[in-house]
């Protein structure tokens, strides 16, 4: 017991009630002389400024508190106390909301974010009959017992009904069907993996855009888990999303034209654009928030937005020993003799043109873009390194056919991206 600690989160909502549940769990900590960590937070405000359910606030100022105790404590996981019962009452509202064969696994024993359900698999009664037969004291929520969320309506009158009239195990017939639909889970998660590096395009902080060509070619049922997935990488969960929101966004990306566009909860955006289907923690909208211009004056390490692009002169032998860097995207050699200082970073303007290296003649940006299917939200924000106007460099993409490493060259200057 000595490396577990003691948290309760206490949501304003119960007055007195509240403050006697904290003393009761702080006591018992006491006796049993673990840490005891106690949180609170005002989660009607919470749900007024953040315009959401009482019940999904409340979950949001809760699972904020676990993750700073997790941080705080350096633990590994946090505990909760849901039992077989939630788990079959978590079910019944996802049927009802409409749900895949994804939902029908419940709440999951382990998370990526540290949750853990030890007492996943034990019934409400087994745990009370637990506690009578050693005589320890218990507190109930007495917010429970009330009918005003959907939750409760389960608990309290849907699963005793189908008990007593219809089916005595139903919550463990369907903690069963949850087990079984986590193995198809899983096995389709491992399915999953191997298409997923086909159809993904670009993922970066804020958005992660799917190739359309690849995506239209696979069974609807892999479409929707690969859209999950994207959601789930980009939100850290998929909280909120049904099924109802995957079917949308699945629609979108099958039927629609491009420049059409669908909102998710949880701030979410879904936009079609050409041959790429972009899912967005920003609205398509956002004008972004990188510069319009930055000058170089010299070799060093700067700054452009989010970005850091470091500009240093190499002998030609050097990159010998840089083979390897330049196979990366983020970094990139141009011949130092062929480029006029002061350099400006810059972000993509109408009209631009360059000469992609390797190729005779020159190009429209906006048609590279097009062809690379770099979504157009993105494109406002890659850095363009440019001499007396002409482009050097599309970071993280393609060199100018003049700038190009050459027999002859003998100074490199070598540019390389971190961040962003």
């Amino acid at each position: 017991l000595e490396r577990i600690s003691v948290v309760h989160f206490d949501h304003r909502l119960r007055g007195e009630e509240s403050r006697k549940d904290a003393l009761f769990v702080r006591s018992m900590a006491e006796k049993l002389e673990l840490p005891f960590l106690l949180g609170s937070d005002d989660v009607l405000t919470h749900q007024k400024t953040q315009r959401v359910s009482l019940e999904m606030a409340a979950r949001s100022c809760r699972h904020c508190f676990f993750q700073s105790c997790l941080a705080e404590c350096g633990a590994q996981g946090i505990a909760l106390g849901h039992t077989a019962n939630d788990q079959a009452e978590e079910i019944f509202l996802r049927l009802f909301r409409g749900t895949g064969p994804s939902g029908l696994a419940g709440m999951a024993p382990r998370t990526p974010r540290g949750i853990i359900r030890p007492m996943l698999f034990l019934t409400r009664g087994e745990i009370l009959a637990y506690l009578a037969a050693r005589d320890i004291s218990y507190r109930e929520d007495a917010s429970n017992l009330s009918n005003t969320f959907w939750r409760n309506v389960v608990r309290n009158r849907v699963i005793p009904v189908v008990e007593k009239e219809f089916y005595p195990a139903v919550v463990s017939t369907l903690c069963r069907t949850a087990q079984l639909a986590m193995d198809e889970e899983s096995y389709w998660a491992q399915l999953m993996e191997q298409y997923w590096q086909t159809v993904q395009c670009q993922k970066t902080r804020t958005f992660i855009s799917l190739r359309l060509h690849e995506f239209k070619n696979l069974h609807p049922a892999l479409q929707r888990r690969l859209l999950r997935h994207a959601i789930a990488l980009l939100k850290g969960d998929t909280y909120r999303i049904e099924a109802v929101h995957v079917e949308d966004a699945l629609q979108l990306a099958i039927h629609s034209s491009s420049g059409r566009r669908r909102r998710l909860p949880g701030a979410l955006h879904v936009l079609k654009e050409g041959h790429v289907l972009v899912i967005s923690t920003e609205s398509p909208d956002d004008a972004g928030d990188e510069p319009s211009e930055m000058v170089v004056p010299e070799p060093g390490i700067y700054r452009f937005g989010s970005v850091h692009l470091e500009f240093s002169l190499v002998e030609q032998p050097a990159l010998d020993e840089m083979g390897e860097m330049g196979k990366s995207r983020e970094c990139a050699f141009l011949d130092a003799g062929k480029i006029s200082w002061p350099l400006t970073v810059r972000c993509w303007r109408a009209g631009d043109r360059f000469q992609p290296l390797g190729m005779k003649g020159s190009k429209k940006l906006q048609d590279y873009f097009v062809d690379a299917r770099v979504p157009l939200r993105e494109r406002r924000r890659i850095p363009l390194v440019c001499d007396r106007e002409k482009i050097c460099w599309i970071v993280g993409y393609r060199l100018d056919e003049r700038v190009r490493i050459t027999g002859e060259t003998r100074t490199v200057l070598a540019v390389e991206k971190t961040g962003r």
